[in-house]
Protein backbone atom coordinates (compact mmCIF):
# COMPACT_ATOMS: atom_id res chain seq x y z
CA UNK A 1 0.00 0.00 0.00
CA UNK A 2 1.15 3.34 -1.17
CA UNK A 3 1.06 6.37 1.73
CA UNK A 4 -0.64 9.33 0.75
CA UNK A 5 -0.18 12.95 1.75
CA UNK A 6 -3.04 14.76 2.06
CA UNK A 7 -2.40 19.14 1.96
CA UNK A 8 -4.34 21.93 2.23
CA UNK A 9 -3.57 25.71 1.41
CA UNK A 10 -2.69 27.04 4.97
CA UNK A 11 -4.35 24.25 6.96
CA UNK A 12 -2.25 21.65 8.64
CA UNK A 13 -1.41 18.72 6.12
CA UNK A 14 -1.13 14.82 6.97
CA UNK A 15 -0.98 11.42 6.36
CA UNK A 16 -4.16 8.99 4.92
CA UNK A 17 -3.01 5.50 3.67
CA UNK A 18 -5.10 5.12 0.36
CA UNK A 19 -5.18 1.55 -1.58
CA UNK A 20 -2.56 0.88 -3.80
CA UNK A 21 -4.06 1.03 -6.96
CA UNK A 22 -6.10 4.07 -6.71
CA UNK A 23 -3.46 6.72 -6.94
CA UNK A 24 -0.88 5.57 -9.69
CA UNK A 25 1.85 8.03 -8.51
CA UNK A 26 3.84 6.32 -5.72
CA UNK A 27 4.14 9.42 -3.99
CA UNK A 28 1.28 11.65 -2.35
CA UNK A 29 -1.69 14.40 -3.56
CA UNK A 30 -1.75 17.69 -2.99
CA UNK A 31 -5.10 20.02 -3.18
CA UNK A 32 -4.86 23.55 -3.36
CA UNK A 33 -7.52 25.80 -3.20
CA UNK A 34 -6.78 29.69 -2.87
CA UNK A 35 -9.30 29.61 0.11
CA UNK A 36 -10.96 26.79 2.26
CA UNK A 37 -13.06 26.37 -0.91
CA UNK A 38 -12.51 21.97 -0.67
CA UNK A 39 -12.17 18.94 1.11
CA UNK A 40 -10.32 16.07 0.29
CA UNK A 41 -10.43 12.31 1.40
CA UNK A 42 -8.51 9.19 0.05
CA UNK A 43 -11.23 6.48 -0.01
CA UNK A 44 -11.55 2.88 -0.62
CA UNK A 45 -12.43 4.15 -4.25
CA UNK A 46 -10.19 6.79 -4.68
CA UNK A 47 -9.81 10.19 -4.06
CA UNK A 48 -13.24 12.66 -3.09
CA UNK A 49 -13.61 16.21 -3.26
CA UNK A 50 -15.98 18.55 -1.99
CA UNK A 51 -15.64 21.46 -3.86
CA UNK A 52 -17.39 24.93 -3.14
CA UNK A 53 -14.95 27.43 -5.44
CA UNK A 54 -12.02 26.82 -7.14
CA UNK A 55 -8.78 25.02 -6.26
CA UNK A 56 -6.42 21.78 -7.66
CA UNK A 57 -6.12 18.23 -6.95
CA UNK A 58 -2.43 18.07 -7.94
CA UNK A 59 0.48 14.98 -8.25
CA UNK A 60 3.90 15.79 -6.56
CA UNK A 61 6.74 16.84 -8.94
CA UNK A 62 7.27 19.28 -12.14
CA UNK A 63 6.77 18.29 -15.40
CA UNK A 64 7.83 19.82 -18.73
CA UNK A 65 6.62 17.45 -21.70
CA UNK A 66 4.19 15.06 -19.96
CA UNK A 67 0.98 12.80 -20.70
CA UNK A 68 -0.92 12.98 -17.78
CA UNK A 69 -4.50 11.04 -17.24
CA UNK A 70 -7.24 10.35 -14.86
CA UNK A 71 -10.47 8.82 -14.22
CA UNK A 72 -13.09 11.47 -12.84
CA UNK A 73 -16.68 11.37 -12.21
CA UNK A 74 -18.50 14.51 -12.03
CA UNK A 75 -21.77 13.05 -11.82
CA UNK A 76 -22.54 15.07 -8.33
CA UNK A 77 -20.53 18.11 -9.34
CA UNK A 78 -21.79 21.43 -11.27
CA UNK A 79 -19.01 23.57 -12.68
CA UNK A 80 -15.73 23.64 -14.39
CA UNK A 81 -13.22 20.97 -14.43
CA UNK A 82 -9.27 20.82 -16.63
CA UNK A 83 -7.10 18.31 -16.43
CA UNK A 84 -4.19 20.48 -16.32
CA UNK A 85 -0.23 20.31 -17.24
CA UNK A 86 2.46 22.98 -15.99
CA UNK A 87 0.69 24.32 -12.96
CA UNK A 88 1.49 26.89 -10.82
CA UNK A 89 -1.66 27.89 -9.17
CA UNK A 90 -5.28 27.94 -10.04
CA UNK A 91 -5.01 31.14 -12.30
CA UNK A 92 -2.12 29.75 -14.20
CA UNK A 93 -2.03 26.51 -15.80
CA UNK A 94 -2.67 25.32 -19.22
CA UNK A 95 -4.90 22.23 -19.85
CA UNK A 96 -8.19 20.63 -20.92
CA UNK A 97 -11.00 22.74 -19.50
CA UNK A 98 -14.76 21.05 -19.93
CA UNK A 99 -17.47 23.21 -19.27
CA UNK A 100 -21.33 23.07 -18.75
CA UNK A 101 -21.92 24.60 -21.74
CA UNK A 102 -20.03 22.02 -23.66
CA UNK A 103 -17.37 24.22 -24.63
CA UNK A 104 -14.16 22.18 -24.56
CA UNK A 105 -10.57 24.07 -24.69
CA UNK A 106 -6.99 23.68 -25.14
CA UNK A 107 -6.57 26.74 -22.67
CA UNK A 108 -3.27 28.38 -20.91
CA UNK A 109 -4.55 31.23 -17.84
CA UNK A 110 -2.15 33.31 -16.28
CA UNK A 111 -3.30 35.92 -13.92
CA UNK A 112 -6.53 34.53 -13.97
CA UNK A 113 -7.17 35.54 -17.74
CA UNK A 114 -7.72 32.66 -20.02
CA UNK A 115 -6.11 32.43 -23.81
CA UNK A 116 -7.80 29.52 -25.56
CA UNK A 117 -5.53 27.54 -28.19
CA UNK A 118 -7.99 25.54 -29.54
CA UNK A 119 -11.74 24.64 -28.75
CA UNK A 120 -14.50 22.24 -29.59
CA UNK A 121 -17.87 21.47 -27.99
CA UNK A 122 -19.29 18.55 -26.81
CA UNK A 123 -21.84 17.40 -23.86
CA UNK A 124 -20.64 17.83 -20.43
CA UNK A 125 -19.94 14.20 -18.93
CA UNK A 126 -22.89 12.69 -16.79
CA UNK A 127 -20.77 9.64 -15.84
CA UNK A 128 -17.19 8.93 -15.29
CA UNK A 129 -15.09 9.91 -17.91
CA UNK A 130 -11.29 9.66 -18.89
CA UNK A 131 -9.45 12.79 -19.52
CA UNK A 132 -6.06 13.11 -20.91
CA UNK A 133 -3.42 15.57 -21.81
CA UNK A 134 -0.69 15.63 -23.60
CA UNK A 135 2.09 18.78 -23.56
CA UNK A 136 5.03 18.24 -25.67
CA UNK A 137 7.10 20.20 -27.63
CA UNK A 138 4.70 22.89 -28.10
CA UNK A 139 1.89 20.26 -29.40
CA UNK A 140 -1.25 20.38 -27.06
CA UNK A 141 -3.52 17.38 -27.23
CA UNK A 142 -6.88 16.44 -25.20
CA UNK A 143 -8.83 13.57 -25.17
CA UNK A 144 -12.04 12.50 -23.97
CA UNK A 145 -12.40 8.10 -23.56
CA UNK A 146 -9.57 7.56 -25.33
CA UNK A 147 -10.78 9.94 -28.40
CA UNK A 148 -8.62 12.58 -29.83
CA UNK A 149 -11.24 15.88 -28.99
CA UNK A 150 -8.62 19.01 -29.70
CA UNK A 151 -5.21 19.53 -30.80
CA UNK A 152 -3.40 23.09 -30.39
CA UNK A 153 -0.21 24.35 -30.87
CA UNK A 154 1.74 26.95 -28.25
CA UNK A 155 4.82 27.81 -26.27
CA UNK A 156 4.89 25.80 -23.00
CA UNK A 157 4.85 27.64 -19.74
CA UNK A 158 7.99 26.91 -17.47
CA UNK A 159 7.74 23.01 -15.90
CA UNK A 160 5.05 22.73 -13.67
CA UNK A 161 2.51 20.38 -11.70
CA UNK A 162 -0.29 18.53 -12.95
CA UNK A 163 -3.32 18.54 -11.35
CA UNK A 164 -7.11 18.67 -11.92
CA UNK A 165 -9.04 21.82 -11.92
CA UNK A 166 -11.94 22.37 -10.33
CA UNK A 167 -14.69 25.69 -10.41
CA UNK A 168 -17.82 24.90 -8.86
CA UNK A 169 -19.81 22.79 -6.40
CA UNK A 170 -20.42 19.69 -5.42
CA UNK A 171 -18.54 16.49 -5.40
CA UNK A 172 -16.04 15.14 -7.47
CA UNK A 173 -14.20 11.39 -7.78
CA UNK A 174 -11.21 10.90 -9.19
CA UNK A 175 -9.47 7.64 -9.83
CA UNK A 176 -6.70 6.47 -12.03
CA UNK A 177 -4.42 9.55 -11.66
CA UNK A 178 -1.14 9.52 -13.08
CA UNK A 179 1.41 11.97 -14.66
CA UNK A 180 4.51 10.63 -16.94
CA UNK A 181 7.46 12.49 -18.38
CA UNK A 182 6.64 11.63 -21.93
CA UNK A 183 6.74 12.72 -25.51
CA UNK A 184 3.17 12.33 -26.32
CA UNK A 185 -0.13 9.98 -25.31
CA UNK A 186 -0.49 7.65 -28.55
CA UNK A 187 -3.99 6.82 -30.09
Amino acid sequence: VHGVAVARSGVESGAIAAPAAVVKSSAGVELLADEIAASMAITADGIEVVADGDGLVALPGLFDDVSASVLVDPTDFQGRLALVHHAVSTGEWEGLLLEPSGRVALVRMADGAEEELKKTSMLFPSEPVRIEVAASSGHFKGFIDGDLIVHGHGDSGAPGRVALYFSGTGILRLTDFSADAAAEISH
